[in-house]
């Protein structure tokens, strides 16, 4: 059981700047447990990828869908950050599979 708890994480946040209806989206979050931290990064898309660099070393791994994945947590971590965006409107595709990260 960790001493943490997680952060009550929402896969959007409305807020209004000069008069302007602006959307942040949740794009990272990163956990943390016993003296070492992971991250998963969400897509545009949706699919969520796992990330720790002793397990997958400079690899991410396929984690599924952001509505069906519990990310306030994550294996033993718990989320300790999150990491929201506005998204573009004309976002250059860095990839083929614009789905896989980097």
């Amino acid at each position: 059981m960790s001493l943490y708890k997680p952060l009550l994480l929402d896969t959007f946040v409305l807020t209004t700047i000069n008069e302007e209806l602006i959307t942040y989206k949740l794009r990272g979050v990163i956990y943390y447990s016993t003296d070492h931290f992971t991250s998963r990064f969400i897509t545009e898309t949706g699919s969520v990828w796992y990330h720790d660099g002793l397990s997958t070393g400079q690899r991410m791994v396929y984690d599924g869908n952001v509505s069906l994945t519990n990310l306030e947590t994550c294996q033993s971590g718990v989320a300790t950050c999150a990491i929201y965006v506005i998204p573009s409107q004309a976002e250059p595709l860095s990839h083929q599979n614009s789905d896989l990260p980097c």
